[in-house]
């Protein structure tokens, strides 16, 4: 996956990306650390499960979120 925030990392139990709360929490702006990080999954899902473009831009609040 590209584009994930520092601090995120592979786990190879979870099988899947994490980012550690004590590095969110440990950050000047927890919520937009916490957000880019979630932003960037849900961009890589979109991407490798081949969804709807508009939905991982939707995200990113071009358009805004779609309901």
């Amino acid at each position: 996956m590209t584009d994930v925030p520092a601090g995120s990392r592979w786990d190879d139990v979870l099988r899947e990306y994490i980012l550690d709360w004590d590095q969110v929490l440990a950050n000047p702006d927890p919520r937009g650390t916490a957000l880019e990080f979630a932003r960037s999954v849900f961009r890589h899902a979109c991407a490798v499960c081949a969804w709807d473009p508009g939905l991982a831009a939707s995200a990113d609040g071009i358009p805004p979120p779609m309901r």
